[in-house]
């Protein structure tokens, strides 16, 4: 009979739990059975290596107990019980190695099944502080951890900062903050790699500066890291920490592939709620521009104007949906007044000061004073909101009296206005600065005798600057071609067509400024 006694001292270094022998009862009654040997398990108590033959059993390398022969005590029974010891380690490690994959393919599909339930979880999620949350409590119970945190780049700052954490003190997400590339946290930021900080290494409470970790016995650090497309370019949006893991003092590096997976998932929702929350609103600012854009063109005069012997219309083109350039005529008593701007830049910024503007104009033009007075007064009114804005306005502003024809006009920085005179054409000019460049301005105005038929045609530099895709400019002559082209329309069909004309001139290429054009046709009076 050969007796297999296990061995309750120890000496097992595979770190395998205890031997058990009711679990290897079954297997030694089918060997007997096939061998025709009685085998059977015993405790080692009582045993006298020097009476009976016997043999180490091990399984996996290390001993746990002895095979030994009842009854005989020759060479031959020696040579049996060391191949029953034989026998027995090998089949023992045989069933441990099975129990051992089996155990580890039923932890793999526990984690397909954690991943799996926590991807559908974030994916229902399109907060990016909700995701966050979740992420923080899933990982510290998938890890068996107290502490967990997610921290992430303040655009600001630059710096990393906690957005979500458990087991931490109330003060110390608001406490935290860590530049790319200090600390655990800041490395990982930087290189995308995660670490593992545990028990006996250097501790991490030390880099991160955060006095309540230095009690932690072990530390886990991945990055949030995504790949963006179609470039494939790797992206780190944050890191997840965990630390104070119960049970063991010790991270592994199936817990950092394991962690990394999680939030590499957490991550990729992340910045799908950052591209959705970006797409929202985008919409939500267009929306807002056509809406400005709406009001800003609804301020300019939509009819023509008709006075006495004088007709007015204008048309305005904004390269994006609001800019910086106006037309505007309005009658006050026996004269017309008329005004084109272009303020510097094409955002609301601009619009705004462009209205602004137009307000200021028309309110200084009732007091009655010089055209160069005027100018000067609007510029002194607007001079502090320019320079605090860091934008300039070039004007031209004119006045006729209706009753004489003498239109009297004041020049600020503005293109020069082209006079179109029995066949003839010439420049309005005057000397003036851009309004916002000092606050005492100077202007000059001049006067001009207007005939029946003479036609002024005012624009915006933007017009004269439109490009074609040869980069050739529209340029004072297109002005010129495009007004003699159109001097049979109405003056707001003219000026439409003008515009329209250097919009044709830059073919697929898009305005890059602003374009308006104003024309005024001096004339017999219009029937009504």
């Amino acid at each position: 009979m050969v007796k297999a006694l296990w061995d309750r001292s120890g000496g097992r270094g595979d770190g395998r739990g205890e031997f058990n022998p009711d679990d290897y009862g079954e297997m030694l009654e089918r060997l007997a059975a096939l061998t025709g040997t009685a085998l059977a398990l015993q405790p080692e108590a009582g045993l006298r290596r020097s009476e009976r033959p016997y043999a180490p059993v091990r399984i996996g390398g290390s001993r746990t107990g002895w095979a030994v022969v009842a009854g005989e005590t020759n060479e031959r029974a020696a040579r049996a019980a060391g191949a029953a010891a034989e026998v027995i380690g090998r089949l023992f490690t045989a069933d441990q190695d099975i129990s051992s994959l089996a155990r580890e393919v039923a932890d793999r599909y526990e984690e397909l099944n954690f991943l799996y339930d926590m991807s559908a979880q974030v994916g229902a999620l399109l907060d990016e502080v909700e995701i966050c949350d979740l992420l923080v409590k899933e990982g510290t119970w998938l890890m068996n951890c107290e502490r967990a945190s997610i921290m992430v780049v303040d655009q600001e700052s630059g710096a990393l900062r906690i957005r979500a954490a458990v087991g931490l003190p109330e003060s110390v997400p608001g406490e935290v903050s860590v530049r790319p590339g200090e600390g655990i946290s800041g490395k990982v930021f930087e290189s995308g790699q995660g670490i593992i900080v545990n028990e006996g290494d250097p501790m991490p409470a030390d880099s991160l500066g955060v006095n309540e970790l230095r009690e932690a016995n072990c530390f886990l650090s991945v990055p949030l890291k995504i790949t963006t497309q179609p470039d494939n370019e790797e992206r780190v949006l944050g890191v997840f920490n965990l630390t104070r893991k119960r049970e063991t003092n010790m991270f592994t590096a199936s817990d950092l592939q394991l962690v990394s997976a999680v939030a590499a998932t957490a991550a990729t929702q992340i910045h799908n709620c950052r591209l959705l929350n970006a797409q929202r609103e985008r919409r939500e600012l267009e929306r807002e521009l056509e809406l400005a854009a709406e009001i800003q063109l609804s301020l300019l005069p939509e009819e023509p104007l008709h006075a006495g012997a004088l007709e007015a219309g204008g048309h305005c083109k904004p390269a994006r949906h609001v800019g910086g350039d106006l037309f505007d005529y309005w009658l006050l008593d026996d004269h017309v007044c008329l005004v084109i701007a272009d303020v510097s830049g094409h955002d609301m910024g601009a619009a705004l000061m462009a209205t602004a503007f137009r307000s200021v104009v028309r309110s200084e033009s009732a007091h009655r004073r010089s055209v160069a007075g005027l100018m000067a007064q609007v510029n002194k009114a607007l001079f502090d909101d320019l320079v605090r804005s860091e934008l300039l306005i070039s004007v031209f502003y004119a006045e006729i009296e209706l009753s004489t024809g003498v239109m009297t006009f004041c020049r600020a920085g503005h293109p020069k206005p082209l006079l179109m005179q029995l066949g003839e054409k010439g420049w309005l000019d005057t000397e003036g600065l851009l309004l916002g460049l000092h606050e005492e301005g100077q202007f000059e105005e001049r006067s001009v005798q207007l005939s029946r038929g003479d036609i002024i045609v005012l624009y915006t530099d933007g017009l004269l600057d439109a490009q074609d895709a040869e980069d050739r400019s529209f340029g004072l002559e297109g002005v010129r071609r495009a007004a003699l082209a159109a001097m049979g329309s109405p003056p707001k069909q003219m000026a439409l067509s003008i515009v329209e004309a250097a919009r044709a001139h830059c073919g697929s290429r898009p305005l890059l400024d602003d374009v308006t054009s104003l024309v005024v046709r001096f004339g017999e009076p219009v029937e009504k």
